[in-house]
């Protein structure tokens, strides 16, 4: 449908369908452009305004300096329907209502916008599913549950999708690519661990710190291919990514005690660490220190042994899940940012429908 010419050669006057494609795509539509592409009849009621209006919002398009001139008439007498008059919240025999209710239920989307929405939607899920697999976290709980498959200690047919009558190889084939990929992955957590030496290594320049980190980023974006790749289900994938949101829990409730401790200090532990050893000269400094801390030595004593002794507790955690709190909490960050991509455009798909 194309728009048409106003006389005046003003601006040209688009129909409400296309208002309605022109809103999708910005969220929004200029009040004054509506009014032009409304019949004279529409705009002498305020009833059927209300009913344009609705209809942009149900469709998640916003009218932006809506002035309808109707405002400054006086407002007409509302009879309520009757039964046989009244379908679904219209009237069905009044066809200005029969029109924007059929606008309303009319897909906005072309084909090629389907494609594309379908595009964004499974990026995200892949995006989700990467994120994921790059969690040392998520890896070791794979492993292990590829040693319980190899012992007949667990089932792995939950893992896949139904299989379809067309394709070959059945569900021990599937598994056998599995195994397979999970023993790629085992053999690479060496090659990540000599990195992460480096890494590890005070000495290393920023610019080797850079190109070994893209290089562990690589090999992990690998392993997620590979693990991808065997047909698993993403749903079990991200299942196994809730592991991540425990270790963060279980670190931050032995952060939360320290945090507590020193809550009326005002300070964190590294702070206190440091006035804690000053303390403990008799410089004025130290003097300055003490009384910062409370006065008490031993009070002092004491905090500073709970501290350390939560240090261990939290590297012995990070440890036995071969990661740190602040990777763990960019994948979760990563994983979030993209399911969010993907859960907006399954909600743009369903809205244009």
């Amino acid at each position: 449908m194309s728009a048409q010419i106003d006389g005046d050669g003003a601006a040209p006057r688009l129909s409400l369908h296309q208002l309605l494609r022109q809103g999708k795509e910005r969220g929004e539509v200029d009040g004054a452009t509506v009014l032009r592409a409304l019949p004279e009849h529409i705009l002498k009621s305020a009833e059927k305004l209300d009913e344009v209006v609705a209809l942009f919002n149900r469709q998640g398009v916003s009218i932006k300096e809506w002035r309808p001139p109707v405002w400054l008439r006086k407002p007409e007498v509302r009879r309520r329907p009757s039964g046989e008059e009244e379908y679904g919240g219209f009237r069905s025999n009044d066809p200005v209502r029969v029109y924007l209710r059929e606008m309303g239920s009319v897909s906005l989307l072309t084909r090629e916008g389907e494609v594309e929405i379908a595009k964004r939607i499974e990026e995200g899920e892949e995006a989700q599913f990467r994120a994921a697999l790059k969690s040392p976290i998520v890896v070791g709980w794979l492993l292990s549950i590829g040693d319980e498959i190899r012992k007949k200690k667990r089932e792995s047919k939950h893992l896949f999708p139904a299989l379809i009558d067309s394709e070959g190889g059945g569900h021990e084939a599937r598994q056998k690519r599995f195994l397979l990929a999970l023993t790629q992955l085992r053999r690479s957590q060496s090659e990540i661990a000599k990195r992460q030496r480096v890494l590890a290594n005070p000495r290393t320049t920023a610019e080797t710190r850079a190109r070994v980190e893209a290089e562990i980023d690589r090999i992990r974006c690998r392993n997620a291919r590979r693990v991808r790749e065997t047909t698993s289900l993403k749903e079990f994938v991200f299942e196994l990514a809730e592991e991540i949101n425990k270790f963060v829990e279980l670190i931050e409730q032995e952060q939360s005690v320290v945090n507590h401790m020193l809550r009326p200090l005002k300070m964190d532990s590294e702070e206190f660490m440091k006035l804690a050893d000053q303390s403990r000269r008799r410089s004025m400094p130290g003097k300055r220190a003490l009384a910062r801390l409370g006065g008490d030595p031993e009070a002092i004593s004491i905090a500073e042994k709970e501290i350390l002794a939560t240090q261990r507790r939290i590297q012995k955690i990070e440890m036995e899940h071969q990661t740190t709190l602040a990777s763990a909490r960019e994948s979760i960050e990563e994983i979030r940012a993209a399911h969010e991509r993907s859960r907006q455009a399954k909600s743009e798909l369903i809205e244009a429908n």
